[in-house]
């Protein structure tokens, strides 16, 4: 519509202004957008689902003046501010709108559909839930033992991350068998397992299968369930550290020792720290000082008073490999060596930048890295400080609480507020901020009536963002006066109001600040616990001594038991009766202050009221009100004066106590318990309960509730923080797609054992799959999820969203799986568009892999599956496979009304098994965006080639000539079974419930270098850069990945390459919006390198760049292929002279570099570090080498030679005789023997004698 404001003066049916917003507000409200034209009313319910013919009641509470209502396809009965709307008899997608006196609006949209789709699909089985936590406080960090793994404890759970990356893989919490969420130490079991101990839950055990075994104070003989400290025994046992009661052994063979002051010379029960001497002995730290209990049961203890130790605190300890200890107290550091004698480090007499020691670690280095209250601090061999804080560093918080090397040369760093942070050994910095809120105490939850939320928590003010981003608000960056949030309102104007223990803050659209109080107002009491607005500018504060008016002029006015009828002065709740009047829910009773100043009051005593602490009240919509009280239940007063009552004896309220309420828009009601959980009353009077046995509500104390405008709720809790429970995330807005049944099937193929290492890629595609599915509108119960593994986290959360169907119990897919995967889709009848199917792993020659150990879905039978599903259906099928080979599939599996689409030809598929990317997610991904199935094959295709980018010029590990590498997709929706780029109407006549574009991905990434030459001398950092930006949402990291003119395609076991390109991470820019830099000192080789940048969003959805060519002249000839050499300085040694031998890399990208020294009695020992001292020959552990003593990064240094061994020989303690030094290349995590058995690997060594 164009409109010219100077010609449309004489125009008899000019819009005004408002009824313009209404209109375009409308528009975009149907197609999912949300539009503002003044201040935004908040309409309740704000999304509701109304049965053909229905009625629901609607309500505005925030408005100023009088209230003017529309409906654009149904009938809105009475008027003011509470309304009726009445559904029209067909199903459609209605809109409401409503504008206040002063030109505020509100507009929501409704739902027409028939019932029996209302209750599927709120429906316990179509219950999503997405918690939002604060994870900040990092107690404990521990790296699995073969290093692939970082293990981090927290106030919110066990958290398991990728130990290259920090990405979150998953978080265990109480549901999934943690006895407590408070993490606060870990260790590993040495048999692939973790144990955890918490802080209040006891001792779990977290075996390598899966399967937990808890320990605490009733089923062990563990003397205390908080669990400070833990430490292996060396000999399959476990060392435990409690709180009050000492300390206890667990031996291999389950039986328990336990020592307190008591029954041994413990300095006392709290256990702060545990370290094994080394000699099957046990240093405790305790709160009385240290104590050595040796393996012969003698004990030794050190404190203040006996020994040099400055505090009698050892919070932390820590070998410092030469027979000595480290001790970080509260008052400083101390080293105990060997001999007995004490050196000591404080803010004195050092650099140490605080004495309030938490964590230590060694730098493998001879130095020792020192976890402060203070920053972090690096004492290096040579005694020299290295200090880091938040001023001089990127480090985020000063309070450092734990430690972890990463095994490469850098350390992780867990701090007590700011989350987890990764140093690496270059230098740079990661943080990983897990925490979404500044604590997990939820009291109360408001709109900002742009899409955004805000959450008022014991930590401060949080705005979670409509892009998903998060502010917060707190005393130290803003003028709130208090940290704990009691109460939320909105002001109608972009602003809000917040209630705090300390004052009344408003927080205006400019972002200024106005804070009232008991010193600069008429506030009665600073305690804030409820607002309500007047309707008329102004609001009604509850507090805890009285009920104050602050009116629209500025003015006060104050109600108290003495100026007027309220029972008692602590005010908790506030509702509007729409009449000028308002409810008072106080801790004696309930009151109502009528539009002509009389009040009603209601208690135990004149009423039905079953208690008269009251929490909570809402509106029924019908003149009632529903009362929440605090012991007796849920109370309902009806508009007639009839009372309901509703408790743990006479219904399925799961708890008496009740401190939220809210309707759901169907006329049923949500209750928020404390203690019991939530519980939905619907308007049939049937109860649902959720609690965190039977759902992923995080805490049974649920404080606050709020509608998302979604047909969903946010849900605050008391210790679990924020959770979103939703029934559905997709919008279907055409009308087609309103009506029938819809299904999808995702088979997440190849099997979950650790044979399969494209597993962890497997399943990542599928959940975006299904993350694709419930965006784009699909219920739970319209997709069926196959896979071996029954956790499966598609919000991002890290938590188990249990949207696996089978097999249950959890095994290996087997044939049968997808037969009943056929069967119950024969279920859903008729479809209102065909089945899609989704498979991805392993494939072969007309063949997809279903499990490890040749369990393989034959063409023909999956063809046979089709067919009879078809016949008995009629409905049509797509079907998208994402495996090698698939392309064979393409011809075997044609018929009529059937699509099959495959990632390649009779080919290999490729997985970035690093960031999760295949065709498969490029398809998914366009469908995401709204693209139809041949719009999304030509985009994956498209992505596809860029992600290989130079792939065919290169060879394989095992190969000498380069290879056909490419991939070619195909698909027949024909029925002819070939493959055309002619081909593909049906294709672009069907996508994922409709064309209807989603604006969820909008990420983009574009260089900001231009192609051209670089200096490949010296290794010279060429910095690399680039703009990420998106219109919603937030960047979470940029990365580029450098195609060399050369190098090995490297292969797993099964032979299937990976893709090992060279990747450097990003940081984002300090001085340009939008910018990322970096650099990469890898241009070396003369040739042409590729080079392509890569974002990734909040939610998960990655992006790439067209690529640039940067061209290298100056540098070394490329070789052909990847190469070792080992050299040694000469053939003969003798014992005393100095040993150098040294490796040569080039093209070992992707490669896992092992280095092991043979000995003259046939035993060996790998090295992972330069040997430099004649001690570190010592201390090596003989015939054996794992995946975790891969050569460290910073060691090796491409195209230039590096020192393995650079010591002197010792005279003493060394056999002479004929030495070997091998050096290896294996393909990246790939097992060691495996490789070399299949010849996928580069070797080289040399051989000397060593004399006498």
């Amino acid at each position: 519509m164009r409109i010219n404001a100077m010609n449309n003066i004489h125009s008899p049916r000019r819009l005004s202004f408002k009824k313009l917003c209404i209109v375009i507000a409308f528009s975009f409200m149907v197609a999912s957008v949300s539009v503002s034209c003044a201040g935004d009313l908040f309409i309740d319910p704000s999304a509701p689902f109304v049965e053909l013919g229905g009625k629901v009641s609607l309500s505005v509470t925030n408005a100023n003046g009088s209230v003017k209502w529309k409906a654009f396809k149904g009938e809105i009965e009475q008027t003011g501010n509470v309304v009726t709307y009445k559904a029209p008899d067909k199903v459609t997608v209605d809109g409401v709108s409503a504008m206040d006196s002063a030109g505020n609006i509100g507009t929501i949209k409704i739902t027409v559909q028939e019932k029996k789709y209302i209750d599927e699909l709120f429906s316990r089985e179509n219950a999503n839930w997405e918690i939002f936590t604060n994870r900040s406080y990092i107690f404990s960090i521990i790296l699995s033992d073969d290093g692939t793994t970082l293990w981090v404890g927290t106030i919110g759970g066990l958290e398991e991350r990728n130990a290259h990356t920090g990405a979150l893989k998953r978080v265990y919490i109480n549901q999934d068998g943690l006895p407590d969420n408070w993490v606060f130490s870990l260790a590993s079991d040495g048999q692939g397992g973790l144990w955890v101990g918490t802080w209040g839950g006891g001792l779990a055990h977290h075996l390598s299968d899966g399967t937990w075994e808890v320990f605490d104070e009733e089923s062990s003989d563990l003397p205390d369930n908080w669990v400070s400290s833990l430490q292996s025994d060396n000999q399959g046992g476990l060392w435990v550290g409690t709180k009050e009661g000492g300390f206890a052994h667990r031996l291999s063979d389950g039986t328990w020792e336990v020592f307190d002051e008591d029954n041994s010379d413990l300095s006392d029960n709290y256990v702060l720290s545990l370290l094994s001497d080394g000699k099957g002995g046990i240093w405790v730290g305790t709160s009385g000082g240290l104590t050595h209990r040796l393996s012969d049961g003698r004990w030794e203890m050190f404190d203040e008073d006996n020994s040099d130790l400055p505090d009698n605190y050892p919070r932390s300890l820590l070998s410092d490999g030469q027979g000595g200890l480290w001790v970080g107290t509260y008052g400083g550091l101390a080293h105990r060596l060997s001999e007995g004698t004490w050196e000591v480090f404080d803010e004195e007499n050092s650099d140490l930048p605080d004495n309030w020691v938490s964590s230590l670690q060694s730098d493998n280095q001879g130095g020792i890295w020192v976890g402060t209250s203070g920053g972090l601090a690096h004492r290096l061999s040579d005694g020299t400080w290295e200090v880091f804080d938040e001023d001089n560093s990127d480090l985020p918080d000063n309070l450092v609480w734990s430690l972890q090397s990463n095994g490469q040369g850098g350390l992780w760093v867990g701090t007590f507020r700011d989350g987890l942070v990764h140093r690496l050994s270059d230098g740079t910095w990661e943080v990983f901020d897990n925490s979404d809120l500044p604590e997990k105490d939820v009291a109360s939850l408001q709109f900002d009536g742009q899409g955004g939320l805000w959450v008022g928590t014991s930590g401060g003010l949080a705005h979670r963002l409509s892009d998903g981003s998060w502010e917060v608000f707190d005393e130290e960056n803003s003028d709130l006066p208090d940290n704990d949030v009691l109460s939320l309102l909105s002001d109608v104007q972009g602003g809000i109001w917040v209630g705090t223990w300390d004052g009344l803050a408003h927080r205006l659209s400019d972002g200024s600040w106005e804070v009232f109080d008991k010193d600069n107002s008429d506030l009665p009491d600073n305690d804030v616990d409820s607002l309500l607005s007047d309707g008329q500018g102004g609001i009604w504060v509850g507090t805890g001594d009285g009920l104050a008016h602050l009116l629209s002029d500025g003015s006060w006015e104050v109600l108290d038991e003495e100026n007027s009828d309220l029972p008692d002065n602590d005010v908790q709740s506030l509702l509007s009766d729409v009449q000028g009047g308002i409810w008072v829910g106080t801790w004696d009773g309930l009151a109502h202050r009528l539009s002509d100043g009389s009040w009603e009051v209601f208690d135990e005593d004149n009423s039905a009221l079953p208690d008269n602490s009251v929490w909570s009240l809402l509106s029924d919509g019908q003149g009632g009100i529903w009362v929440g009280t605090w012991g007796g239940g849920l109370a309902h007063r009806l508009s007639d004066g009839s009372w309901e009552v509703f408790d743990e004896d006479n219904s399925d309220l799961p708890d008496n106590y009740v401190g939220s309420l809210l309707s759901d828009g169907q006329g049923g009601l949500w209750v928020g318990t404390w203690g019991g959980g939530l519980a939905h009353r619907l308007s049939d009077g049937i109860w649902e309960v959720f609690d965190e046995d039977n759902s992923d509500l995080p805490d049974n104390d649920v404080q606050s509730l709020l509608s998302d405008g979604q047909g969903g709720l946010w849900v605050g809790t008391g210790l679990g923080g924020l959770a979103h429970l939703t029934y559905h995330s997709g919008t279907i807005d055409d009308e087609q797609y309103l009506t029938g049944n819809r299904a999808a099937i995702i088979i997440a193929g190849g099997g979950n054992t650790d044979d399969n290492i494209l597993w962890d890629t497997t399943q990542s595609i599928c959940n975006y799959t299904y993350k694709m599915l419930n965006r784009r509108g699909f219920l739970n119960t319209d997709i069926h999820y196959i896979s071996p593994h029954p956790f499966a986290d598609f919000d991002g959360d890290g938590l188990n969203d249990r949207i696996v169907d089978a097999p249950k119990p959890a095994r290996q897919l087997t044939l049968a799986d997808i037969q009943d995967a056929f069967d119950w889709a024969k279920t859903k009848r008729e479809l209102n568009q065909p089945l899609y199917i989704f498979f991805t792993d392993h494939g072969g020659d007309n063949r997809l892999l279903l499990s490890w150990g040749d369990v393989y879905l034959e063409a023909a039978e999956l063809n046979t599956m089709l067919d009879d599903y078809q016949q008995a259906t009629g409905n049509k099928v797509i079907l998208v496979i994402d495996a090698c080979h698939s392309g064979t599939l393409v011809e075997s599996l044609a018929a009529p009304g059937r699509a099959i689409i495959s990632s390649t030809d009779d080919g290999l598929a490729y997985f970035d098994r690093y960031d999760d990317q295949s065709f498969s997610y490029f398809v998914t991904k366009g469908l995401f965006k709204g693209m139809n199935f041949a719009e999304a094959f030509d985009y994956a295709t498209n992505l596809q080639k860029r992600l290989l980018g130079k792939l065919s010029e290169y060879a394989t590990v095992a190969g000498d000539e380069a290879g056909s590498f490419s991939q070619e997709p195909q698909y027949d929706d024909n029925g002819d079974g070939f493959y055309s780029s002619d081909e593909g109407e049906w294709l672009k006549q069907v996508a994922i419930n409709g064309s209807v574009t989603i604006g969820d991905i909008t990420l983009q990434v574009t260089p900001l270098i231009d192609s051209g030459m670089v200096s490949g001398l010296n290794s010279t950092q060429i910095p690399l850069k680039a703009e990420a930006s998106l219109s919603a949402g937030k960047v979470e990291r940029v990365w580029s990945v450098i195609r060399p003119p050369q190098m090995d395609i490297l292969v797993d076991d099964t032979g299937i390459p990976l893709l090992a390109f060279p990747k450097t991470d990003m940081t984002a820019s300090k001085t340009e919006e939008n910018a990322w830099e970096g650099s990469y000192d890898g241009f070396i080789y003369n040739g042409e390198y590729e080079v392509t940048f890569y974002a990734q969003d909040n939610e998960g959805n990655i992006e790439s760049s067209d690529s640039i060519k940067l061209t290298v002249a100056d540098g070394m000839v490329c070789p052909p292929k990847a190469s070792l050499a080992v050299n040694a300085e000469k053939a003969i040694y003798q014992t005393g002279e100095a040993l150098t031998i040294s490796v040569t890399e080039h093209l070992a990208y992707g490669y896992d570099l092992y280095v092991a020294l043979f000995l003259p009695d046939g035993q060996f020992m790998a090295l992972k570090s330069p040997i430099k001292d004649s001690n570190g020959l010592q201390q090596l552990e003989y015939n054996q080498i794992y995946w975790g003593d891969r050569w460290m990064d910073m060691h090796r240094d491409m195209g230039r030679s590096v020192n393995v061994i650079d010591t002197l020989l010792p005279q003493e303690k060394l056999s002479a005789g004929q030495y070997c030094l091998y050096a290896a290349l294996i393909p990246q995590g790939q097992d060691l023997i495996n490789a070399v058995g299949k010849g996928f690997f580069v070797l080289d060594g040399v051989c000397f004698e060593i004399m006498d």
